[in-house]
């Protein structure tokens, strides 16, 4: 192993606690959908990471709807309003514990689409939404000529053409054009 490569560097991590570095204080969604909550951590070495539902009890892998992945993360299948309350994710080393909150929040979407399994929390969005399913795009793009439903996915798609990349992770040195590889980039990290 040559002295100055990156696998003789990491050899020479001295041990630390564990610290969270990504997750979320609250987290609102759909009741129905999947719910995925980071829990971001570094420590050397390697931290355990335990989840505890909103009752207080550990996730196991023998449960239906709760997963927990090597990153951290939970995922909570098909949300309920039972599921509402204190989440606590906690991190373990030989050196010390961390402990993070999010507070799940299921809420109900009254308004569904027509055409697929959507559903939204306001008219407002449902209305935006369904401008998606008509056959007639009206928002043209002036480079490359394709059109869109909305000036929104115009704005997003004209990003391609000026490199613009709006949202960054400051964690991982990433930039992009649009905000849900980001959240997704957070998430698997």
């Amino acid at each position: 192993m040559k002295p100055n490569s990156d696998l003789s560097e990491r050899y020479k991590l001295l041990p630390f606690e564990p610290k969270i570095v990504s997750s979320y204080k609250a987290y609102l969604d759909n009741i129905g959908k999947m719910a995925v909550l980071p829990c971001r951590v570094k420590g050397h070495p390697r931290p355990r990471v335990v989840w505890r539902d909103n009752n207080g009890e550990v996730v196991r892998k023998k449960n239906a709807r709760m997963r927990v992945f090597r990153s951290g993360e939970l995922q909570i299948s098909r949300l309920a309003w039972a599921d509402m309350g204190d989440f606590t994710c906690t991190a373990t080393n030989h050196f010390g514990t961390a402990t993070a909150k999010t507070f799940v929040y299921p809420v109900i979407a009254p308004y569904p689409c027509d055409e697929c399994s959507k559903s939204f929390t306001n008219k407002l969005k449902l209305y935006g939404h369904k401008k998606t399913h008509e056959k007639t795009k009206t928002y043209k793009c002036d480079v490359c000529e394709n059109y869109f439903c909305g000036p929104t996915s115009l704005k997003k798609h004209m990003r391609l053409h000026t490199g613009e990349r709006p949202y960054a992770c400051e964690d991982v040195q990433y930039f992009d054009r649009d905000e849900k590889p980001l959240q997704e980039d957070a998430l698997e990290i």
